[in-house]
């Protein structure tokens, strides 16, 4: 049975002057399933790309995405209405930001998160 999910894209902005990004993941909420589930980039090769592997501290980056991951899966059981997703996503100021959510037909939840990072957060070798 398919229902209505909304993803955001995780992102690396290290000028907000510039506003320039670079997918490093993808949240996926749907909440008639309770579902939240969370992605992130297995290494920063694209942000090494996009940026000069001199415009950013490794470590740094690959901690702030697993931070936001973690965080991201703490509000698993308390985030119910796509309202207070929106809160959430809101709250994002620094150099790690989420897009606004986008609506998406669902109908498993893991296979379309896969899909989806697959497609907008494809990993470099």
């Amino acid at each position: 049975m398919q229902t209505i999910g909304y993803y955001s894209v995780i992102q690396y902005c290290p000028n907000q002057l510039t506003m320039e990004v670079v997918n490093v993941g993808l949240v996926l909420f749907v909440p008639k399933l309770q579902f939240l589930g969370v992605r992130i980039s297995d290494n920063n090769n694209r942000a090494r790309k996009f940026f000069g592997k001199d415009s950013f501290d490794n470590e740094w980056l690959s901690a702030a995405k697993m931070a936001i991951k973690n965080r991201l899966e703490m509000l698993k059981d308390s985030v119910k209405e796509l309202s207070e997703f929106k809160k959430f996503i809101d709250t994002r100021v620094n150099e790690i930001l989420l897009t606004q959510p986008k609506a998406i037909k669902v109908e498993n939840a893991e296979e379309t998160l896969e899909v989806l990072f697959h497609d907008l957060v494809p990993e470099l070798r």
